[in-house]
């Protein structure tokens, strides 16, 4: 293996003008003849009745557009429907909000928010989560706030385990 550095390439300038010239005329030559090729394949497509062919190419943003009008049109008056109501609920959990231990005096409650959780046993096993809302007097909604602790609460226990012997196995292997 040698150890020169590596050679450089010429530049065209470093060439005689003799040896310039063919390899510009031949460039040249190319050039005029993708013009009559091109020239005439667009008479051959007009007479077939067809469209010459466009010198530049159609945008994919432009047939990207017109691909989601289609799907459009299909699905009209279509909406997503939502899947969850049809599932058995093995548990209900109603989950009161944190700061508030007790509603203040005059509070009603306002609704719930439902929260579905699915896991999979043998079979599926469904959870619901109830978030209590309370309105007090004013008009102020006193919600269960959304928390890390509410990501979690809304994996499984199962899966929870699982991650967390993943995390002691990794630990145990770093």
């Amino acid at each position: 293996m040698s150890t020169s550095a590596p050679r450089k390439l010429p530049q065209i300038s470093d060439f005689p003008p003799q040896e310039v010239a063919p390899a510009g005329v031949l460039l040249e030559s190319c050039r005029r003849q993708r013009a009559e090729i091109q020239a005439l394949r667009d008479e051959i497509a007009r007479l077939k009745g067809g469209n010459p062919k466009s010198p530049i190419k159609a945008s994919k943003l432009e047939s990207a557009e017109q691909d989601a009008e289609r799907h459009k049109d299909k699905r009209r008056g279509k909406h997503k429907r939502s899947k969850t109501h049809r599932l058995e609920i093995h548990d209900l959990i109603v989950l009161a909000p944190v700061p508030v231990p007790a509603p203040p005096a005059g509070s009603r409650l306002k609704g719930y928010d439902d929260v579905t959780v699915q896991d999979l046993h043998i079979g599926a096993h469904n959870t619901r989560y109830r978030l209590e809302r309370w309105v007090d007097t004013i008009g102020r909604v006193a919600a269960r706030p959304r928390s890390p602790r509410d990501r979690a609460a809304r994996q499984s226990r199962r899966a929870r385990r699982r991650a967390y012997c993943d995390q002691l196995l990794h630990a145990s292997h770093g």
